[in-house]
């Protein structure tokens, strides 16, 4: 039996850890950092525990309305609380995308980490 063609809910999450697993190099010994991966990955297994489930009552394929819905709790649990975690991982997405291309950062790195 073939999987469902658009597992678009592991793909989000693959999407949205991309970005900790890329900087984890040089960030893994910031405190903040560590805070916000974890909130990160608790917030995503919350929400897959009860996607996994879901999927096994469909047969392992959930219709696409209701993987969409399991997308949107995933991305509006990321953006509540005091730790805006999708807006932390945006500011990672933005600073990997400096690296990449070689263009200086729009903050001095040491300043930030004396912070952290």
């Amino acid at each position: 039996m073939s999987s469902y063609p658009t597992d678009n809910f592991v793909l989000l999450i693959q999407k949205l850890k991309e970005p900790f697993d890329k900087m984890a190099i040089y960030m893994s010994h910031a405190p903040f950092f560590n805070i916000m991966k974890l909130n990160f990955e608790i917030l995503a297994e919350q929400v897959a525990s009860r996607y996994l489930k879901d999927r096994a009552v469909y047969g392992g394929n959930l219709p696409p309305e209701l993987e969409q819905q399991y997308c949107t709790i995933l991305l509006e649990s990321l953006k509540e609380g005091n730790l805006k975690v999708l807006d932390y991982i945006t500011w990672l997405e933005d600073v990997i995308y400096y690296m990449e291309n070689e263009q200086p950062l729009p903050f001095d790195l040491e300043e930030f980490f004396k912070w952290e």
